[in-house]
Formats: structure tokens, C-alpha cells, sequence
């Protein structure tokens, strides 16, 4: 490949059946083919430690609270302190999962990737291209579905990996 050429379109998160961890890029982006392997633009979800730690932190309180009521000493085994417990887990979750929500960022990504990283491209019938990447960083799967000739993607990638 002498030019490069830029594939615009989604990157995916990988559907059921997926054995490598896929790689979390988010939303629009590209990908550019060139001599020496290709450069992927994309987005990725960024959450800060203090706001895991919050979080983490505010389980291990809820944990503790629902095992006091669920405890046979004060509420028995009775299906009320079953029920409120688990009203308690379900809210603490829901509020996990928001925190996380609500505080996370999307932050614009880029990263070049060699060919001799390029271990296996496949195309599916929901027109995505999976990549497998090893020996680099980041490794797993990029699943991207560009908006047009994903036959041609995925060829141009299957050309470029270097042969055992």
C-alpha cells in the first residue's frame, strides 16, 4: 500500500460469542490504512479513580446494610426483611451504575497499530469488520463497522498481515 486510505464509519462493542476482549472504542471514527499498518481514531468511555473509588466505597456500605437486615437477630428470616434488603441492593446497584453513568467522559482516542500486531480480520454479516490485535497495545478486537465497503476494509487489512 503505497497511499493511505481512511474507512470512515462505528465502532462496536462485539456481539455474543466474542473470546477476545474487544477493544472499548465507542461511536464515529476512522481508520487509515497505510505502508506500515494502520491508525485508528476513535472515542473511549474514561471514568476517574476518585469517582470508582466513590462508588466502590458506597457498595461496600450497602453490603453491610443489607446484610444487618437480612441478619436472623434482627429481622428473622422473614420475607419482609428479605424484601427490604433486597430493595436496598437493587437501589444501591441503580445509583452505582448512574454515578458511573453521569460522571464518565467520552475522550477522543488515537493509536497506531503495526502490521506484524495484526493477527486475524474477519467480516460479519452485519457488515462489521473484527480485527484481532496482539503484541501492542491496546490488544484484543476492534469491531468497526465503516460506512462503506467493508469487503474492501477488510481485504486491504487481510493484505497487510504478514505471512507465517
Amino acid at each position: 500500500m503505497s497511499d493511505s486510505k481512511v474507512f470512515e464509519g462505528e465502532f462496536a462493542k462485539g456481539g455474543p460469542g466474542v473470546t477476545t476482549m474487544p477493544i472499548p472504542l465507542r461511536g464515529r471514527g476512522s481508520i487509515e490504512l497505510r505502508s506500515d499498518g494502520f491508525v485508528v481514531i476513535g472515542w473511549q468511555r474514561h471514568v476517574s479513580a476518585l469517582v470508582i473509588l466513590v462508588v466502590a466505597l458506597g457498595l461496600i456500605v450497602a453490603m453491610f446494610g443489607v446484610g444487618a437486615l437480612a441478619s436472623p437477630k434482627t429481622l428473622g428470616a422473614s420475607i419482609g426483611g428479605r424484601t427490604v434488603g433486597a430493595i436496598i441492593a437493587l437501589v444501591g446497584g441503580i445509583l452505582a451504575v448512574g454515578v458511573i453513568a453521569s460522571r464518565s467522559k467520552l475522550r477522543r482516542v488515537t493509536f497506531d497499530v503495526p502490521w506484524h500486531a495484526v493477527k486475524k480480520v474477519i467480516g460479519t454479516p452485519a457488515r462489521e469488520v473484527v480485527v484481532t490485535i496482539k503484541g501492542t497495545r491496546p490488544k484484543g478486537t476492534l469491531h468497526f463497522v465503516p460506512e462503506r465497503n467493508p469487503e474492501e476494509l477488510q481485504a486491504q487489512i487481510a493484505a497487510g498481515i504478514p505471512q507465517a
